[in-house]
């Protein structure tokens, strides 16, 4: 089971770099820093109500919430220089990748499966 959860993750992580290599190099270039505050909707799925992501990225650590109908979830993480991290929510680790103003973070819920968080920068 752990070899299925890790290799799972390695192909969310890889489809999530796929979908902002433009916007990577182009963030490279201006020298941007994930640094800041990040939020992002993410939509209602069966069995799951829709939440609230909210980041705040200092000195490459990750801190912030995920609001939902079943109350407030502590995020933690880290992210290096390039933008590329990892976040954990309650027990389940997930991965994020941040680019110019905008980022993408994938994660399993245990009860409705896998989330993605499209956000942008507030701040």
């Amino acid at each position: 089971m752990r070899r299925f959860v890790w290799l799972w993750l390695l192909g969310v992580a890889a489809s999530g770099c796929w979908e902002l290599a433009a916007c990577d190099s182009a963030g490279a270039r201006a020298g941007r820093s994930p640094e800041g505050r990040w939020i992002a909707h993410v939509p209602p799925k069966l069995y799951c109500s829709s939440s609230r992501l909210t980041l705040d990225v200092r000195r490459g650590t990750i801190v912030g919430n995920v609001v939902n109908s079943e109350g407030v979830f502590t995020v933690s993480g880290a992210v290096d220089a390039g933008g590329t991290g990892v976040i954990r929510i309650g027990g389940v680790a997930g991965v994020i990748r941040f680019a110019a103003d905008r980022f993408v973070a994938d994660y399993p819920n245990l009860r409705c499966g896998f989330r993605r968080a499209v956000g942008f920068r507030i701040g």
